[in-house]
């Protein structure tokens, strides 16, 4: 059931799906432009925007940080006759329950 539960997970990442079956809501374009922003290539030297930006915009799917290391840091345990799924990250709690803004 743990394996299960983690492929299920992960694959959720890759077609950007909640557990019920809905899409996930699409990257605010503050997330984009903090996502692109962070690449040199994403500006041509005069300061425009890059090919390379419009590109990393276009494909940046929801749920996926720089390294995508949420999406293949999802774990189980069996603990006291239990079976818990989690990532270790800091951020995962965030992203499955959300938080106010700035936190």
């Amino acid at each position: 059931m743990g394996e299960y539960l983690v492929g299920s997970t992960k694959e959720r990442f890759r077609t950007t799906t909640a557990p019920d079956g809905s899409q996930w809501a699409p990257n605010t374009d503050t997330t984009l432009d903090n996502y692109t922003n962070r690449f040199k290539t994403s500006f041509t030297k005069t300061g425009r925007r890059s090919k390379a930006r419009r590109e990393r915009r276009t494909n940046k799917k929801p749920g996926t940080g720089e390294l995508r290391q949420l999406k293949t840091q999802i774990y189980y345990n069996v603990r006291n006759g239990e079976l818990e799924v989690g990532s270790p990250l800091i951020y995962a709690g965030t992203f499955r329950c959300g938080a106010k803004k700035g936190q």
